[in-house]
């Protein structure tokens, strides 16, 4: 049974929560969320569920407003960055 629930709010004012059965082990998730977050580097928790290949098409989607050209060289770019890191996950 989980007795703690430990919660931050990322950059974009989304806030994430995660229970704990010890105190000191959720304050422990919550400083290092708030560390990242000061750094610049915060992955958030869903993101750091997704393998580089689905990350790699998320992006590609939010890239897509570029010159045809433009996104046509980033497809072959993401073409082998997959083929090198298909199945990683990304960092947390």
């Amino acid at each position: 049974m989980t007795r703690w629930r430990a919660r931050y709010v990322d950059d974009a004012g989304r806030e994430h929560t995660r229970a704990f059965d010890r105190k000191a082990d959720g304050q422990n998730w919550i400083d290092k969320q708030l560390s990242a977050l000061l750094r610049g580097d915060h992955v958030t928790p869903k993101d750091a569920k997704l393998t580089m290949g689905e990350w790699c098409d998320k992006w590609l989607a939010g890239y897509g407003t570029r010159r045809k050209s433009t996104v046509r060289q980033a497809v072959a770019h993401i073409k082998i960055i997959k083929a090198h890191f298909s199945g990683c996950r990304c960092r947390q």
